[in-house]
């Protein structure tokens, strides 16, 4: 095997993609980077978005325009847009669990995208979400 990538002062690192680029969330930094395009790898990594509050999970969207990510500190899923880096509130209130940085083990909390499903586990409920992206963001309450 080979090191790609090192992402040092990462608490979390989670990723996607699809044939030809590879995203990446860091917590710890609160960025989405693309870490990979047309399967070459970036170096540095670009920027997708920054500001986040713990962004965790992340999901390429079945639209291929836009990613799906899941921002623990505000117990909240978003949509990113690849391209822009704009970012649209899907689904909110969604009693998540921040990961635990240092610690042998944390509460990662993941997003899956099926055809306009998404699935998300909501682990200080012990539950999944299936949210169903729409353009007005939903409530868990």
């Amino acid at each position: 095997h080979e090191v790609v990538v090192e992402a040092p002062g990462a608490a979390f690192l989670f990723m996607c993609g699809d044939d030809d680029d590879v995203y990446a969330s860091d917590g710890s930094r609160g960025l989405v980077l693309q870490i990979i395009s047309q399967q070459q790898v970036l170096d540095p990594p670009l920027e997708i978005a920054s500001g986040l509050s713990s962004p965790e999970g992340i999901a390429m969207h079945h639209n291929g325009k836009e990613l799906r990510v899941i921002e623990a500190g505000s117990d909240s899923l978003l949509a990113i847009d690849r391209t822009t880096g704009e970012k649209r509130l899907v689904a909110t209130d969604l009693l998540l669990m921040p990961g635990v940085p240092m610690l042998p083990f944390g509460y990662p909390n993941n997003v899956v995208s099926l055809d306009g499903a998404i699935y998300v586990n909501g682990d200080g409920a012990n539950v999944i979400y299936l949210i169903q992206d729409e353009e007005e963001p939903t409530s868990n309450t």
